[in-house]
C-alpha cells in the first residue's frame, strides 16, 4: 500500500522535516477510507519494504517508467508509519508478520470491539516468506492461485511449524 501511495502522491507533498511523506498520506486516506466503510474492530496492515524484482525479470515494461525499485525517498516512510498513525491517535502495535505466536497474541489482546480504541497492527512481512517454495520463486505463487498440490505443502509446511513452536 506504501509503494503504491507513494507512486500515487506527489514527492513534492513533505513533512516538518522536509522528507516525503506522500506515501504515509496516501495510506491514511486509503485506510481512512475503509475504515469509514466498514468500522472495523482493528486496522492490519501487511508491509514491508523489500522490492519485487521478480516482476520485472518476468515482464520487462512493468513499472518501466520507474528508475529504481526503492526510490530513497520510500524507505524512511516504511519506519515512520508507527508513529504516523499513532499522530492520529491510534494504538500502534508493531509487530514481526512472520511470527505466529505474536500474531495471535497481538489479535488476542486487541481492545474489546465496545470500546471503539482505534487501533492499527502493522505486521512486517516479506512476500512468501516462511514457506520454502514461496521464498525461492515468488513469482510461482504472488501472479497467480496456487493449485491443490502447492496448497497442500504450503498447509503441511505452516503446520508443522506451529506445531514446533507449540512444543
Amino acid at each position: 500500500m506504501l509503494f503504491r501511495a507513494f507512486y500515487a502522491l506527489p514527492k513534492t507533498i513533505t513533512g516538518p522535516e522536509g522528507q516525503p511523506v506522500n506515501a504515509l498520506l496516501g495510506t491514511a486516506n486509503l485506510v481512512l477510507r475503509e475504515v469509514e466503510i466498514h468500522d472495523p474492530r482493528a486496522v492490519v496492515m501487511c508491509f514491508g519494504p523489500d522490492a519485487a524484482a521478480y516482476r520485472t525479470e518476468l515482464y520487462p515494461p512493468y513499472h518501466a517508467e520507474r528508475d529504481e525499485a526503492m526510490p530513497d525517498e520510500l524507505p524512511h516512510q516504511f519506519e515512520a508509519a508507527g508513529p504516523f498513525f499513532e499522530a492520529f491517535g491510534w494504538t500502534v502495535r508493531e509487530i514481526d508478520g512472520h511470527d505466529a505466536p505474536t500474531l495471535l497474541k497481538t489479535f488476542d489482546e486487541l481492545p474489546d470491539p465496545a470500546s471503539e480504541e482505534p487501533v492499527a497492527v502493522i505486521a512486517r512481512t516479506r512476500k512468501g516468506h516462511g514457506v520454502e517454495f514461496m521464498e525461492k520463486q515468488p513469482q510461482a505463487w504472488h501472479l497467480g492461485l496456487l493449485n491443490e498440490e502447492q496448497y497442500a505443502d504450503v498447509v503441511a509446511e505452516i503446520s508443522a511449524r506451529m506445531e514446533l513452536a507449540n512444543g
